[in-house]
């Protein structure tokens, strides 16, 4: 189902693959980070970040906890150098 969805991701010339859910979701993460997704906490993408609320606000996750990333392309992105909020 992951590779699908990136497929389609790498057919629309996306750059990034996001996913989000909760930190009670413990099946979801592992899920996630098994396919090379980083892991973020959101609240620390908040306060980490200058644009952190207007990244949560475009993604629209107000009530997640966690944050996946994934490179479609080689690009660089802000909240990959965010090391700290990283989860796994």
């Amino acid at each position: 189902m992951i590779k699908r969805i990136e497929n389609y991701f790498k057919n629309k010339n996306c750059d990034f693959a996001f996913a989000s859910t909760r930190e009670n979701k413990f099946t979801s993460i592992m899920l996630f980070a098994k396919n090379n997704y980083k892991v973020l906490f959101l609240d620390c993408i908040a306060r980490k970040n200058q644009g952190g609320f207007g990244i949560i606000r475009k993604l629209q996750v107000y009530e997640d906890d966690f944050l996946f990333i994934k490179k479609i392309k080689d690009k660089d992105c802000i909240l990959f150098k965010l090391e700290d909020c990283f989860y796994v």
